[in-house]
């Protein structure tokens, strides 16, 4: 096994009044399907936080991020250019299905490779 390590984060938003056939969709098939790729080792689904870290009344405030309600976060082991493969390969021959109830403008994935150790809180 490489010691190759990435993590793909999907934000995402559903739909106006389409919130349970995503969340059913994105359970029962997209996950899986996303899942069976060679490389994909890991996916937790997250929903937006009503608790926030802000920054003290007068600090410089960073530029606005767009709203996600939701974030996958897969994580990948190995080549990167293999997983990626696989899952345009997985998405073309519709073995990882798409959904009508995913916000076509909202979404958006961005890939990190580590490049640090990670480090233990030590529990």
């Amino acid at each position: 096994m490489t010691d190759e390590h990435h993590l793909l984060l999907a934000y995402t938003n559903a739909l106006p009044g389409r919130e349970a056939d995503f969340d059913a969709w994105w359970d029962e098939h997209h996950l899986p399907e996303v899942l069976a790729v060679p490389g994909m080792v890991r996916g937790q689904r997250f929903r937006y936080s009503a608790e926030q870290i802000r920054l003290p009344a007068g600090a410089p405030q960073p530029a606005p991020m767009p709203h996600f309600e939701h974030l996958t976060v897969y994580e990948i082991r190995g080549p990167l250019d293999v997983t990626l493969a696989g899952l345009k390969a997985g998405r073309e021959s519709g073995e990882i299905c798409s959904t009508d109830t995913l916000d076509p403008v909202a979404n958006r994935g961005l890939l990190y490779t580590a490049h640090r150790r990670p480090l233990d809180a030590g529990r």
